[in-house]
């Protein structure tokens, strides 16, 4: 994967040895998830998720790049974002990589948020200052839009991660050689996600974004001192759920009467 090709350079950039990288972060494979917005408009605004708040300290998350036809991002064959957060300023930082076809790395820009008024807003920074403002802010923010949807994705309770565990002959060999071990990615699975967006959404008719946005309103956060049931924290997927219809709803989800 992409960090483990180019951990010493990630960690220049972000002032953070490679092992406590190792110890501190979660990896997340989403090219699944980029795969499945390929297929509709990508132009998004960051309104469009309905919760980008990430579930853990650090985040590294990479995917295979979909070439979009902005010029600035031709070549581009993978995108490495990595992230952290303060819970108690309420900020977010987003530093977005590239990887070209010819295996050169570097830090293409990046994104601070913070949370105004129950509102995330955002400055991008970026690496190209030859380039215009707006085509930069564009380019990267499709960049992360991918993480964005994905992070609205794991903070359902129906979507779960599957590790992709590293053999353990192959980290013997890498640690011999004075190397890292290879990092551990999770990949989500979001068919069910897909599924609801497909079928109360309608996404396949309407596009994915106006899809979030009919099924926005039924996504709930509960927190610990308001949980769903008196102990279920996070934020859950409430079905749509007509009175007298006699469709089971999925299990283990709450009801809309």
């Amino acid at each position: 994967m992409m960090i483990d090709r180019h951990i010493d350079s990630i960690s220049n950039v972000i002032n953070k040895t490679p092992e406590e990288i190792r110890k501190s972060v979660i990896c997340l494979d989403i090219t699944n998830v980029d795969d499945y917005m390929s297929q509709f408009n990508k132009e998004w605004t960051i309104k469009d998720f309905p919760n980008i708040r990430f579930p853990w300290e650090y985040l590294w998350a990479e995917y295979k790049f979909n070439y979009c036809g902005i010029e600035c991002k031709k070549n581009i064959k993978n995108v490495g974002i990595f992230g952290g957060h303060d819970n108690h300023l309420n900020i977010m930082g987003l530093a977005v990589f590239i990887e070209k076809d010819n295996g050169n790395i570097s830090l293409w820009g990046g994104l601070n948020l913070y949370l105004i008024n129950n509102e995330w807003e955002f400055q991008t920074f970026s690496k190209f200052p030859h380039l215009d403002e707006d085509t930069v802010s564009q380019a990267l923010f499709e960049c992360v839009s991918t993480l964005f949807l994905a992070i609205s994705f794991c903070h359902c309770k129906n979507i779960s991660l599957i590790s992709d565990p590293v053999p353990i002959k192959l980290n013997k060999s890498r640690i011999k050689k004075g190397k890292l071990p290879f990092f551990r990615f999770n990949k989500i699975v979001i068919d069910p996600m897909k599924e609801i967006l497909k079928r109360e959404g309608q996404a396949e008719q309407t596009g994915l974004k106006r899809a979030l946005h009919i099924c926005r309103g039924h996504f709930a956060t509960y927190t610990a001192e308001a949980p769903l049931f008196g102990k279920v924290t996070g934020t859950v997927w409430k079905p749509m759920h007509l009175r007298g219809e006699q469709r089971l709803p999925d299990q283990g989800a709450p009801i809309t009467l």
